[in-house]
């Protein structure tokens, strides 16, 4: 027998499409929310990320120095404070000779 629905009945076989799309349109707002608010969070602590890492990349780099001098005989507090004092002083000769030569 060839049994037809009445209008608007709906059968369990449309229910379950509808809740398929329903489920795949949940994930991906879902997965879009998420991904605006991870790209918010980035964009806020990158900045802070990139100081920390080139801290630790000067820190790095500057510890063969300070080595040097403490085995010259220099505490290692005045071997760090010298090393210190003359990347200070290497910046700060850059930055008066950077405002002279392009006034």
């Amino acid at each position: 027998m060839n049994a037809t629905r009445p209008p608007g009945k709906i059968d369990a076989g449309d229910y379950s499409r509808l809740d398929y799309w329903y489920r795949l349109f949940r994930t991906v707002i879902a997965g879009a929310i998420v991904t605006v608010l991870a790209w918010i969070v980035v964009q806020r602590i990158l900045p802070i990320v990139v100081l920390l890492i080139a801290s630790f990349v000067i820190a790095y780099l500057l510890i063969p120095v300070v080595n040097r001098l403490e085995h010259g005989g220099l505490p290692r507090v005045l071997a760090i404070l010298a090393v210190y004092l003359i990347v200070f002083g290497l910046i700060a000769l850059d930055v008066l000779n950077t405002r002279t030569c392009c006034d």
